[in-house]
């Protein structure tokens, strides 16, 4: 049966309080330990490692933005390792309180944040010269996908890189197939987020950010966590030798719930 505006309209308004609840909650539960994005704490510290590796790629005193950026414990990461100026967003007050006293404790001055819609970014037209969204945009619904993406674009240099880590549904739908013949109950999907699928990469070209590359670098990782992993022990630990040691493996297979794109802003048509 299909839904009226009015209702549409308070579906996303409680889905956008729902969200704004649990990463308040978060925040006070996790500070700034990296267990405040995903108790996956291996998996984004693969995240981290493959950012590492881009912008070693493309060069120093770049400016980065990070939207969605949380209690910044990976743009901070970066910033302390990296020559870079880095910016993180987050709409999540808290957060960046959290992130602003690591910071400033931690006396990195190529980083700074601020507290901001990022479907109203509060910077100039062409400033940055890369855009991270990591595992932000699974946080909003579709068409509020869409205006992220706008902002992000108008805020990125001519020939800028977007790059986008999240959480897509066709990594899952191959997992849980094999967990099945296993007699595995299905993942645990995020319950405060909206799943990406690999058909929704078509639009960011309809955005004027024209897709340059896909890495696969979670494949493996998926499958000897959520596949094998489960056979040893039913205690959801992220940090064990195992994990530590899938996440170095090469990454081969279609398993990877967690996909990174890069993308070049080009001129829109």
């Amino acid at each position: 049966r299909s839904i009226t505006h009015n209702q549409r309209t308070l579906l996303k308004a409680s889905q956008e309080i729902r969200n704004s609840r649990f990463w308040k909650k978060r925040s006070h539960k996790h500070g700034d330990k990296a267990t405040y994005n995903m108790p996956d704490v291996t998996l984004q510290n693969m995240e981290i490692r493959v950012l590492e590796q881009l912008l070693d790629q493309v060069g120093t005193k770049l400016s980065i933005l990070d939207i969605g950026c949380g209690n910044g414990y990976s743009t901070i990461t970066l910033a302390s390792k990296m020559r870079n100026n880095y910016v993180g967003v987050d709409n999540c007050a808290e957060a960046i309180k959290v992130a602003e006293n690591n910071r400033q404790q931690r006396n990195v001055s190529n980083l700074s944040y601020l507290a901001c819609n990022a479907m109203e970014l509060p910077f100039k037209d062409n400033s940055f010269d890369i855009v991270l969204l990591k595992r932000f945009l699974s946080n909003l619904e579709l068409q509020d996908q869409l205006t992220t993406l706008t902002e992000a674009r108008r805020v990125l240099k001519l020939d800028g890189k977007l790059v986008l880590f999240d959480y897509f549904t066709d990594g899952y739908s191959k997992l849980d197939g094999i967990r099945s013949v296993l007699n595995l109950h299905p993942l645990d999907k995020p319950n405060h987020s909206y799943l990406l699928s690999k058909g929704q990469i078509s639009q960011f070209n309809m955005q004027g950010l024209e897709l340059e590359k896909e890495l696969n670098f979670s494949s493996t990782y998926f499958f000897v966590t959520r596949v094998i992993y489960p056979f040893f022990s039913n205690e959801p630990k992220y940090d064990t030798l195992l994990h530590k040691a899938a996440s170095v493996l090469p990454s081969v297979g279609r398993f990877d719930v967690d996909k990174c794109f890069i993308f070049r802003r080009v001129e829109h048509e």
